[in-house]
């Protein structure tokens, strides 16, 4: 997953995965672009995430994506609420 991405970044790594998806925001230079060596299905993205990219990654055990660029750490969303660390790892 990419966040931020640009079409010539998108391009080269699009050449490289056979299934690929970016965020259907026009007029935005820099998405959100996720490539993968599964098939990917759009799902629907809550209200809270307009801006996100949620998809269906068909791997062998299937998982659901959300990519979504979090500009800034004490961004606070309901559906990230508990889930999302931005601690330190403890590590100098």
């Amino acid at each position: 997953m990419i966040s931020e991405g640009a079409p010539e970044t998108e391009l080269l790594i699009s050449a490289a995965y056979p299934y690929h998806l970016r965020s259907p925001h026009r007029g935005v230079s820099q998405t959100e672009f996720v490539a993968s060596v599964y098939p990917l299905r759009v799902r629907p993205v809550p209200r809270d995430l307009l801006e996100a990219l949620v998809l269906e990654v068909m791997a062998p055990v299937p998982f659901i994506l959300v990519a979504v660029h979090l500009p800034r750490a004490g961004i606070d969303l309901p559906h990230l609420r508990g889930k999302v660390s931005f601690a330190s790892s403890g590590a100098p």
